[in-house]
């Protein structure tokens, strides 16, 4: 082994000293860039109004107290403007968040939406901008297709759906003239469909598809349009709350035929699914999820040009993703059917002839 000379060990420890030193600077760098950002956004956001739908519970709901905490004003739409969810951001927010009627699949409802906000906008003198719209509203209802009534389909196409393409396409001359951001709730069922989720997956697929066309084509004029995935949320939220209600409307419209064929299946999947909606059903309050709220700060702040698609998936997700794309396909199959279509014990089919198949 050759020993080191004093000048090897000199220029070791110099080189040390330079790669400390530059690594020092780059985190110093680093801390001094999130400091004036953060500080120029704390500035920013008194002057910046975020418009959503869908305010009156979940998802919706919290990001308007997201939004309102840190500073920015906020237009709440929400369907029931007297329900709990609109009567606790007036509340709580009497200064901040604006709350009104909308109904998504009214035109009327809309154009008078979209009249409050010019309105708010117009009264601040200039000094407040559009920031950003967001395309929150849905209806998911849970059953197999041809349980779900003609009027249960059409819903979630029009909320999920033509909602989102009606509310974003009213708000089209206020996007351009303030450069604003669009962000669209979508769902990964757009990319992953589940059973019993059938006209829910088409709603979402069919949004996120337009809202990714729709990106090319605002580009060009300063407006920067972002499908949102976010994790899920369904038990966190009341997307399943008029399950009863659903389920009844199914039961109603089912003729003898489907009664007699799908037997007790229908009633065992739906009983089951009742006790667990019961349990998730509570008062509306603000999601305890770090995870959906840092996403909703991170889309409201950062650069999002470069973004068609927002995933942010719970390690569950990704991984059931990843197997999806990867295992043949009877394998993702079963395990679709195992996580939302598991067979009741004893349930049966009954073909027309009144036997079991």
């Amino acid at each position: 082994m050759i020993p080191l000379s004093k000048f090897d060990i000199t220029n070791m420890n110099i080189t040390g000293v330079v790669a400390a030193s530059a690594l020092s600077s780059y985190y110093l760098y680093k801390k001094i860039s999130s400091y004036n950002f953060e500080e120029k956004q704390k500035n920013d956001r008194p002057c910046r109004l975020i418009v959503i739908t869908g305010c009156d519970s979940g998802l919706g709901f919290s990001m308007a107290v997201w939004a309102a905490t840190i500073g920015y004003k906020v237009l709440a739409g929400c369907l029931n403007e007297n329900g709990e969810g609109a009567c606790k951001l007036r509340n709580q927010f009497p200064d901040q968040v604006f709350v009104t009627s909308l109904n998504v699949t009214d035109m009327r409802s809309l154009e008078n939406f979209h009249g409050l906000c010019r309105q708010i906008l117009e009264t601040n003198g200039g000094k407040l901008r559009l920031w950003a719209i967001i395309a929150n509203a849905a209806v998911c209802i849970l059953g197999e297709h041809f349980w779900q009534t003609p009027l249960h389909r059409e819903q979630q196409m029009d909320v999920n759906f033509w909602g989102a393409v009606n509310f974003i396409t009213e708000f089209r001359s206020s996007l351009f003239e303030n450069k604003a951001r669009v962000l669209v709730v979508s769902s990964d069922c757009s990319e992953y469909p589940l059973p019993f989720l059938a006209p829910y997956c088409a709603s979402k697929a069919a949004v996120n598809g337009w809202t990714q066309s729709l990106r090319f084509e605002v580009a060009k004029y300063g407006v920067h349009v972002v499908s949102y995935q976010p994790r899920d949320f369904g038990t966190k939220s009341s997307l399943f709350a008029h399950f009863e209600t659903h389920y009844s409307q199914m039961a109603e419209e089912m003729s003898d035929a489907d009664k007699k064929f799908y037997g007790e299946y229908f009633e065992k999947f739906m009983d089951t699914k009742k006790s667990v909606f019961k349990c998730t059903q509570k008062a509306i309050e603000v999601m305890d999820s770090p995870h959906h709220r840092n996403s909703f700060y991170y889309l409201m702040e950062r650069d999002i040009s470069g973004i068609s698609v927002y995933r942010d998936f719970s390690l569950a997700q990704i991984v059931l993703h990843r197997l999806f794309n990867t295992l043949p396909q009877r394998y993702v199959d079963r395990i679709a059917n195992f996580l939302l279509n598991r067979e009741p014990k004893n349930a049966c089919w009954r073909g027309s002839s009144g036997q079991t198949t």
